[in-house]
């Protein structure tokens, strides 16, 4: 790779730059044909590897497709951290026609290509952004981070500092003009913002956020008019926080510098974001109908890991699972949808982060081709720009576990008319087990010709017998249909390229009892819809029928605490709540880490007009109860002087009181 230096002469601030730089030799484009598959690449039909056995007889394995073969405009894939040098391009760029998706993300990196004030040096990104593009690929460029040339805070990771002192935002005016100048000369129209300004609490404000957002954009279409730009691109699907942006840059009438909403969807479930993000696509359809949502950046480590959906105990079977559930479910609510990451990170040569498809060793090469990959591959084959979301169809499920919550999203295949429905147990954070449950499912008006179940993580099809399928009405529908903590999709056989190993016989007769988790049926759950690090928890005491407190709870989840609302009845003694509140403290704690929850942050929040919890409170001190602090809400006249109290909040106007309290016990992610 020849060294590029790039001498910029400013007739103004983020005025006309006039760019020399030697001509570069483009690379011969890949095709279908010239495509050899990578010497780690399994491409047989025993690729995967899982204990998974239906009773169903097996038809054969998905062929995945490469990025030639198909249309994938909702996918795309992350090749964050070269501008850190954290992953090698060179390690990992022959696997990435592969998977099949088209549209990979990538970091303009300033103080990388910025050492001396006003010289820029892209020639690292574009060995990059030329080797990318000669294979299929398109490009899409974030702007962050900040240049310590200029100055400090220079935060060169998530959550850093906008820019905000005058030297700062000078250079970074001249930085994006010239980035913009350079990538779009290359081909480059799309582009994200400022990655993660809200990672960490009192960093950036919202309104210096939409101020940056507007800013950058506006560099980046003066230089190029049909670029297509992400705002916001937050931590966490912060829908509420989004709208108020949004709001803001209606207001100043520059909603059209954007074309989508991005936010990033971690969830130790990942379903449970699922909501959240179906009520930003509808929120954006009344405020932006121009804009839509996108995922930028989701993905799930193959072993414990210190940062994004820490203190869980993942592994390389449970990170397929995931990335699956995040996949399906992102493109099932109408989002684009991002996988991270393509390789492991190298953030410390001691403890390297693996949220990538692919294994690498400290000094970034490849060890092997991880079980997520493959199922990648899978998702994307079979949801492409082949299937669009069947708006408004529900299926429906019988299921043999009570609670059993199932995920289910339904496409129609846009040639024939055929649906495919991709559906999974949901309840719970994907795990090791393979133990399959059997179903019933209900699809009003269904229509699949020869309907086989595919296991998404191995790619092996299976046919569905005609004695499982039966029609009332208009619905069809399919008795003892597999399904366990990944997706299955059932879909028509002559919609799927399969390869048929000869003389296999695949298959079994393993029944399964998954073991449910025990629930309170007078505890309701308020969890934060997706967390990227543990989150304090909060335990509401409330009597049925009479307190309100979904206010309280929507602050403290936008607040990021989790809320567990204990109910009881105006009769309840202190004896039994305090034999339900040590229950519920030992549930969370038994289930801090599925859940993300500081297990060293629990509390408890009793309102001074309720007189059960008070007299509980009144003799039981926190570590009885097994809390780690105490909230009263209201005069604490009802207890002793030596009852320790960590925080007071007035009855009314708490919200700003009961933030401050809580603000202690929250984590940075980074």
């Amino acid at each position: 790779m020849h060294t590029m230096r790039m001498t910029l002469v400013f007739l103004a601030a983020v005025g006309c730059v006039a760019l020399r730089s030697p001509a570069d030799e483009a690379p011969v484009a890949a095709t279908a044909d010239s495509l050899r598959p990578p010497a780690g690449l399994d491409t047989t039909y025993t690729r995967v590897q899982s204990g998974v056995v239906p009773e169903l007889a097996y038809v054969g394995t998905i062929i995945p497709k490469n990025v030639h073969e198909m249309s994938t405009s909702r996918w795309s894939l992350g090749c964050e951290c070269l501008d850190r040098r954290l992953a090698d391009w060179d390690g990992y760029r022959e696997y990435l026609p592969w998977l099949g998706i088209k549209r990979i993300r990538l970091q303009g990196g300033w103080f990388r290509c910025e050492r001396e004030e006003g010289v820029y040096d892209f020639s690292w990104l574009d060995h990059i952004v030329d080797d990318a593009q000669a294979m299929g690929l398109e490009v899409c460029m974030e702007t962050s981070y900040l240049n310590p040339i200029y100055g400090r805070p220079a935060g060169t990771g998530p959550g850093g500092s906008l820019p905000k002192s005058d030297a700062m935002l000078a250079g970074w005016k001249r930085w994006v003009d010239a980035m913009a100048r350079h990538y779009s000369a290359k081909g480059v129209r799309e582009w994200m913002m400022f990655n993660e300004p809200n990672l960490r609490s009192g960093g950036n404000s919202w309104d210096e956020i939409v101020e940056n957002n507007i800013l950058t954009a506006e560099i980046i279409r003066a230089v190029d008019p049909e670029a297509r730009i992400g705002a916001f691109v937050l931590a966490g699907v912060n829908r509420v926080n989004i709208l108020r942006m949004l709001e803001q840059i209606k207001a100043q009438g520059k909603e059209r510098l954007f074309d989508w909403a991005v936010y990033h969807g971690y969830s130790g479930n990942p379903d449970r974001i699922n909501g959240e993000v179906q009520q930003l696509v509808q929120q954006l359809r009344e405020v932006a109908p121009h804009m839509r949502a996108w995922q930028g950046e989701s993905g799930c480590a193959s072993e414990a890991v210190q940062y994004a959906l820490s203190g869980m105990d993942w592994t390389e079977y449970s990170q397929a699972k995931w990335n699956a559930r995040r996949m399906i479910s992102d493109i099932g609510c109408d989002s684009d949808s991002l996988v991270f990451t393509i390789s492991d990170l190298s953030y410390s040569k001691k403890f390297i982060s693996r949220y990538g498809l692919l294994k690498t060793r400290p000094d970034n090469s490849l060890i092997k081709v991880k079980m997520a990959f493959y199922t990648v591959q899978h998702v994307v084959s079979i949801f492409n720009d082949d299937l669009e979301l069947a708006t408004g169809r529900a299926v429906s499920f019988t299921t043999p576990h009570e609670r059993q919550q199932v995920t289910s999203f339904v496409f129609k295949d846009r040639r024939s008319g055929q649906d495919v429905v991709a559906c999974w147990d949901g309840s719970e954070v994907p795990d090791d087990r393979n133990a399959l449950d059997e179903v019933v499912m209900t699809l009003p008006g269904g229509q699949i010709s020869k309907p086989v179940w595919v296991d998404i993580v191995t790619g092996h099809v299976y046919a569905i017998e005609a004695s499982q399928i039966r029609r009332e009405g208009a619905n069809m529908i399919i008795s003892a249909l597999p399904m366990y903590d990944s997706p299955g999709v059932v879909i028509d056989e002559g919609l799927l390229r399969v390869e048929i190993p000869p003389k296999v016989k695949l298959g079994g007769n393993r029944r399964s009892q998954r073991g449910r988790m025990p629930y309170m049926s007078h505890l309701e759950p308020y969890m934060l819809p997706g967390t990227q690090q543990p989150a304090p928890a909060l335990i509401l005491t409330g009597v049925t029928g009479i307190t309100n407190v979904l206010p309280m709870i929507e602050v403290l989840r936008q607040h990021g605490v989790h809320v567990f609302l204990l109910r009881f009845t105006q009769q309840t003694d202190a004896a039994s709540m305090d034999k339900d509140i040590r229950a519920v403290v030992e549930h969370l704690r038994a289930n801090a880490a599925k859940w993300q929850i500081v297990p060293d942050a629990i509390g408890l929040l009793a309102t001074a007009n309720c007189p059960a919890p008070m007299a509980l409170l009144a003799e039981q001190d926190n570590a009885a109860l097994g809390i780690n602090f105490l909230v009263i809400q209201g005069e604490r006249t009802a207890l002793p002087e030596t009852r320790a109290v960590e925080h007071q909040i007035p009855m009314r106007d708490w919200q700003d009181a009961l933030r401050e309290a809580l603000e202690g016990y929250k984590k940075d992610v980074f």
